[in-house]
């Protein structure tokens, strides 16, 4: 099982001649390994092989050189990635996936590369595997490269609709697992961890679509798609549960543009 490298949190963009700005997409991590005859896709640190949930975009990446990528799985809309959709395509069921696929088009956003016929670059510095992966990889409808840049100023420019910037040593090599520093992110949006005490079921087309999870402040953050039943199960079982959400700003009515980006469980497993 391949860990990604991960970014540690800035107070502050930094300003340095060695460093590269990428957009934060929002979405879902993950390692594409893909060899002559085979494709694996895994979210971040699950060594389960998730092609099932993407049917469409496995074939596309068959179509693509051997090699092991790191990038982020969105779904967009109007040009920018929504954490809300790609949450949708988080289910199983054979016909479900089927019919969210449909309806949430998947992207992969490519920013990395592992290994070339397998052959690790992860020990090259990071503008060496840039220039790699752009000759590797292939952009299609499904599959783009992500753009990086000298300065911040033009990532700015989308800051009030983008999750936030990726800051980048040029020289760095993929530490895996790690989290060093030479990979920073600095967040346009705010997080926080609620407790919740109460849900509210919401149906669509005769179905529970999701919850609403309701926080001891009275907030309110919807929760759409399967792990609504997690959610139930914590409530019925502990009677309350905590989960890490994303916001763009907290007002005296609640939370604005709230996101459940993790259920993490009971207050007494916390």
């Amino acid at each position: 099982m391949i860990i990604p490298m991960d970014c540690k949190q800035a107070e502050e963009i930094p300003i340095e001649s060695d460093l590269i700005y990428e957009r934060k997409y929002d979405g879902v991590r993950a390692i594409i390994i893909i060899s002559k005859d085979h494709v694996e896709i895994h979210h971040s640190e699950s060594p389960n092989v998730m092609n099932y949930r993407y049917p469409q975009l496995t074939k596309e990446l068959a179509k693509q050189k051997p090699g092991i990528y790191d990038g982020e799985i969105c779904v967009f809309e109007n040009g920018f990635s929504n954490i809300k959709y790609i949450q949708h395509r988080q289910c199983s069921n054979r016909r479900k996936v089927q019919m969210m696929a449909k309806k949430y088009p998947v992207t992969f956003m490519a920013f990395d590369m592992l290994s070339v016929n397998g052959e690790s670059i992860a020990f090259d510095k990071l503008l060496d595997r840039k220039k790699m992966l752009e000759q590797q990889l292939r952009p299609s409808n499904m599959i783009h490269l992500v753009n990086y840049y000298k300065t911040p100023d033009e990532i700015l420019k989308d800051q009030d609709y983008i999750e936030g910037v990726v800051v980048k040593d040029i020289n760095s090599v993929y530490e895996e697992g790690k989290r060093t520093g030479s990979w920073r992110k600095k967040r346009f949006v705010q997080e926080a961890t609620v407790k919740v005490v109460e849900l509210e079921e919401y149906n669509r087309d005769g179905r529970r679509a999701g919850v609403v999870c309701i926080t001891d402040d009275g907030s309110r953050i919807n929760l759409p798609g399967p792990r609504a039943e997690k959610a139930l199960e914590l409530l019925s079982n502990h009677g309350s549960f905590k989960a890490e959400i994303s916001f763009f700003e907290k007002t005296e009515k609640g939370y604005r543009f709230p996101i459940v980006k993790r259920i993490l469980g009971a207050d007494d497993e916390v």
